[in-house]
């Protein structure tokens, strides 16, 4: 993973880039004020879905932006706030076990 902070416009924009050269993928994402305000996904956009929702409802990801960039990142990686943010407040993140027999 590589990340820098540029300054455009005396605006701070972060940028979190990974390529992953064995599969393929490459994941770059462009933070202003720690919201996803653009970003890139190749090979690998099952999770598109869920970083635009983030970028269109301007989410902050401070608490899970080293995690973004993984490849099965999912709504496990972000706080429960974020997720009942996104999915409804009707939503419940229980842990569910089942006996296995």
């Amino acid at each position: 993973m590589w990340e820098c902070i540029l300054q455009k416009g005396g605006q701070n924009l972060e940028i979190i880039r990974k390529f992953d050269e064995k599969n393929e993928v490459y994941k770059k994402f462009v933070l202003r004020g720690n919201k996803i305000v653009g970003f890139i996904v190749v090979n690998e956009i099952d999770r598109a879905g869920i970083y635009l929702n983030l970028m269109k409802n301007e989410v902050d990801v401070t608490s899970f932006k080293d995690r973004l960039s993984k490849g099965n990142f999912g709504f496990l990686d972000m706080p429960k706030k974020v997720k009942q943010m996104l999915l409804g407040e009707n939503i419940k993140f229980d842990i569910v076990e089942e006996e296995i027999r």
